[in-house]
């Protein structure tokens, strides 16, 4: 069963032929309803308030919210201090709010700062990458060269592979928590081995994640394709955490290419996701 609302919402959302996601306000919050911390805050006893306690470098809320803040209202709507807002006669998270916007729509608020009462407008400018936690309905994104799969990762990867490598799951659970994605757009995780004799005694650097690639630090899917794509003598690999590189040679991968991809009925070496298939029509 799948809600009126959610269906409208991405009816209304593709109606440009592209999917923006639902919006998020990229905040970590938490309930007001201690009174003495209320008196702390110098706020009234009128039972609004959520104190917000983060706020990512990438947050759509960046550099108009900040840690320390209170939200009384939201486009108009009295914010509880358990955090829920009155929404067509019904009691919601305040999030809710922020979900129903669209990419460019506005949210304002009004805040408690510093003792004083402010109002801020934020812009839903984009949703990552607050969508990398998220489950994915697309094709997943992938690069085979010289029989390694390489994948980004996202919530479907982790729950498909469950990966045992401590590495992996700490950069998916923390992505955003810690601004990882300061380093890299994407995780891209080597994810299986076609076995080949071209990748033999490789097995310790399954489940890497991929820090360069000939010297060139790997942002995401695209870039790694582009890496590969470059014509050199050999390509090294480097992974993170891994004391020594992944070294495939030129010839070597020219050899087994046509094998691979006869053996295991590899029909396309990469799929980069549909923007990147559009691009190259």
């Amino acid at each position: 069963m799948i809600p009126t609302p959610v269906i409208g919402h991405f009816l209304k959302d593709i109606a440009d032929g592209h999917y923006d996601r639902y919006m998020d306000l990229s905040i970590a919050t938490f309930p007001l309803m201690n009174a003495a911390h209320r008196r702390a805050l110098g706020l009234p006893e009128d039972d609004r308030g959520l104190a917000v306690t983060t706020v990512g470098s990438a947050s759509v809320c960046a550099g108009k919210l900040r840690s320390g803040d209170v939200l009384l209202r939201i486009d108009g709507l009295d914010i509880q201090s358990d955090g829920m807002v009155q929404l067509e006669g019904e009691r919601m998270q305040m999030a809710e709010v922020a979900e129903r916007k669209y990419k460019g729509d506005k949210v304002k608020f009004e805040v408690w700062r510093d003792r004083k009462l402010v109002t801020e407008e934020v812009t839903f400018e984009r949703a990552w990458p607050y969508t990398h936690q998220a489950t994915s309905y697309e094709p997943p994104k992938y690069v085979v060269f010289g029989g390694l799969l390489f994948q980004p990762m996202n919530r479907n990867l982790v729950a498909t592979y469950q990966f045992a490598n401590l590495r992996v799951f700490h950069h998916f659970a923390h992505f955003i928590e810690e601004e990882l994605y300061k380093e890299r757009d994407e995780v891209i995780v080597l994810t299986a081995l076609l076995p080949d004799p071209i990748n033999t005694y490789l097995d310790e650097f399954r489940e890497g994640i991929i820090r360069k690639v000939n010297g060139t630090a790997i942002r995401n899917v695209k870039e790694l394709a582009a890496a590969f794509t470059k014509q050199a003598d050999e390509y090294v690999i480097e992974f993170e955490g891994h004391g020594r590189p992944l070294v495939l040679q030129r010839t070597d991968l020219e050899a087994a290419r046509a094998r691979i991809r006869q053996r295991y009925n590899v029909l396309t070496e990469q799929f980069l996701g549909e923007d990147a298939t559009k691009e190259a029509r």
